[in-house]
């Protein structure tokens, strides 16, 4: 658990992968005007490829959360 939200053990139904998705709240992200640094971090999860950083596998959004989906190590 972090200032923003949680991390979740989830796992992957087509590949049976294990995955860990980052689930953030919009409403605690817009409150302390961190909406740039946000989007500015999935950018550059996006293009980094390196075995000492995980990897975004995917971003998805709600109404409410953001959950970002890492590979999980």
């Amino acid at each position: 658990e972090g200032t923003f939200g949680k991390v979740k053990l989830a796992v992957n139904t087509e590949t049976g992968e294990s995955v860990a998705i980052k689930v953030l709240d919009k409403e605690t992200i817009q409150k302390q005007s961190m909406g740039a640094q946000i989007k500015r971090e999935i950018s550059i999860m996006k293009l980094v490829n390196h075995k000492a950083i995980v990897t975004l596998t995917e971003v998805l959004a709600s109404k409410t959360k953001i959950f970002i989906v890492l590979e999980l190590v």
